[in-house]
């Protein structure tokens, strides 16, 4: 026998899902029509009001997923799945490195054209100096004066204010102290620039460096630099010229080079510790040498070498059973080196160079020489300078044999 209560529920379960064109009919089970429906048991109505609970979270269910897909549907063009996330975020840091590197470019070149600038600039003010210095030196004021009136007509001297013009009617030839260049040996630090070539200084270990014309020690760092005014155009360096500074310390040497009235430079001085300290950037001309002969040809060595300076008080005088610098100070025994001088037979003292001095002019020199490939040799001031005689630096106290040998092994 068929279960009641299954058919009369399917029966609810039926007229709930498809009411059919009628629905508003009285149902059969309502009874005689105008009359009020009996009532149902407990458990009958208990399960038709869960079957409206149902329909009722369905017909939810079906406007949300409605609402949801017509927003897709909107928002279709603006969805971004993750594969295209992660192309898109290759392709903007593509894009930032470029624009970033685009800018680096731009501000190194602008960076390089300011520095050639500067440097066209220092070598026209060079050029004018060495043309007033031809018209003006060891010459009389009246010759001076046809000179510069001479190169301003000409248009090698520009004057557009007319002050060298005016300066020259008065008679009175200048007095040079100073070359008008301006020294850049801070301004290349601060530039850096690429390694010249050669090996590259490693920490830790002895060899030096030069980058941008400046030199560089064993720690990798420039050596102390004191720009001198003194310097001018440099060619092309040939020799390594040494000296001793006539004076007992660093700061003394530095204090003297680094004034305009001297009239004199080096590159490098090197002092009794072997501490280094540098003053003109080695593509420029320190004021050291002077006239000299080179090769059988009397040349200006300014322009065709670089100076390297030892803090020496170099020949030394005798006094009271010692030996005496040039301001009177004694020096120690331990310090002098006796020589007889073959013109006079006489003993002759000279302050010994310290091997730290020694160790420190080998490094330079090797760096140099490996930098600029026209160096031939190293030599002293005296066996250049003309007329011969004129200068006795760095003397015979100077291991200059040793310091060729050991700077240009290799080589």
């Amino acid at each position: 026998m068929p279960d009641t209560r299954k058919v009369k529920a399917n029966a609810l379960v039926s007229a709930a899902d498809d009411p059919g064109p009628d629905a508003g009919a009285p149902h059969p089970a309502d009874g005689p029509s105008g009359q009020d429906p009996a009532p149902a048991p407990l458990e009958e109505r208990r399960f038709g009001e869960e079957v409206r609970l149902r329909d009722r979270e369905l017909g939810l269910k079906e406007r949300e997923l409605s609402h949801r897909m017509e927003m897709e549907k909107r928002g279709a063009r603006f969805h971004v799945s993750p594969l295209t996330t992660v192309l898109l975020g290759g392709v903007l840091t593509v894009l930032s490195s470029l624009a970033t590197a685009s800018w680096n470019a731009r501000e190194n070149r602008k960076s390089e054209e300011a520095r050639a600038v500067r440097e066209l600039a220092l070598r026209a003010r060079d050029q004018q100096f060495q043309i007033i210095l031809k018209a003006t030196e060891n010459r009389s004021p009246e010759e001076a004066t046809r000179n510069l009136l001479y190169f301003v007509d000409i248009g090698y001297l520009p004057d557009p204010e007319g002050r060298i013009r005016n300066q020259a009617k008065t008679g009175v030839a200048p007095v040079i102290t100073s070359s008008g260049v301006l020294n850049p040996i801070e301004e290349r630090i601060r530039d850096g620039g690429a390694v010249q070539p050669g090996p590259p200084t490693a920490p830790g270990g002895s060899a030096m460096a030069i980058r941008n014309h400046v030199l560089y020690g064993p720690d990798g760092q420039p050596v102390p630099v004191v720009a001198s005014p003194n310097l001018s155009r440099l060619e092309v360096p040939r020799v390594l010229v040494v000296h001793f500074t006539a004076n007992g310390s660093m700061e003394q040497a530095v204090r003297w080079f680094s004034g305009a009235e001297a009239r004199n430079s080096a590159h490098v001085i090197i002092g009794r510790d072997g501490a280094v300290v540098q003053m003109i950037p080695f593509d420029y001309a320190s004021w050291h040498a002077g006239q000299g002969r080179w090769k059988d040809a009397v040349v200006n060595l300014n322009r065709h070498s670089l100076g390297i300076d030892f803090v020496n008080w170099g020949q030394l005088q005798r006094r009271d059973g010692g030996w005496v610098a040039p301001d009177g100070r004694r020096i120690p025994d331990s310090e002098v080196e006796v020589r007889v001088d073959p013109r006079t037979g006489r003993q002759v003292g000279w302050q010994k160079f310290t091997e730290p001095q020694i160790r420190s002019a080998v490094r330079v020199a090797a760096a140099l020489a490996r930098t600029y490939p026209s160096i031939e040799a190293i030599v002293g001031h005296s066996e250049l300078a003309v007329p011969q005689g004129r200068k006795i630096d760095p003397g015979p106290a100077f291991p200059i044999e040793r310091v060729r040998r050991e700077a240009f092994q290799g080589r």
